[in-house]
C-alpha cells in the first residue's frame, strides 16, 4: 500500500483566488444570496482534493467543514453577515473559505499512523 501525501497547497490556492474572483462579481452585480456559494467552492476544492486520495481526508474535510462554519457564526454573533449588502457579506465568505481550506490543508499534513510491518 502506497502512503498517501498531504493536499498540495498550489490548487488549494487557486480554488481560494476564484472564490474571491467569484464572491466580487457576484457582490458587484448585488446578487445577495449567491454570496454564500463562496463556501460551497471551497468545499468543492477540498472534496477534489480528497478525491485525489490525500491523508486523512475524511477527517481534513470535517475539520475544514466545522472552521468555516465556526467563523460564519462568530461572524453573525458580531453582527456581520448576509444579512447587509453583499459587499458587507464577502468579506466574511472570503475569511470563512479561507479558514476552511486552510484547516483543510494542514490537517492533510499531520502525520499518518506508525503501521506494525
Amino acid at each position: 500500500m502506497t502512503p498517501r501525501s498531504a493536499a498540495p497547497l498550489v490548487p488549494l490556492a487557486r480554488v481560494w483566488l476564484f472564490d474571491l474572483v467569484y464572491g466580487a462579481c457576484v457582490a458587484a452585480a448585488g446578487w445577495r444570496d449567491a454570496v454564500g456559494f463562496m463556501v460551497i467552492i471551497a468545499g468543492i476544492g477540498m472534496a477534489d482534493a480528497i478525491d485525489e486520495k490525500v491523508r486523512h481526508g475524511g477527517w481534513a474535510l470535517a475539520a475544514g467543514v466545522a472552521a468555516g462554519t465556526c467563523i460564519l457564526m462568530l461572524a453573525r454573533a458580531a453582527g456581520l453577515g448576509p444579512a447587509d449588502s453583499p459587499w458587507a457579506a464577502y468579506p466574511v465568505f472570503a475569511a470563512a473559505s479561507l479558514a476552511a481550506l486552510a484547516v483543510f490543508a494542514a490537517v492533510t499534513r499531520l502525520p499518518g499512523r506508525a503501521r506494525a510491518t
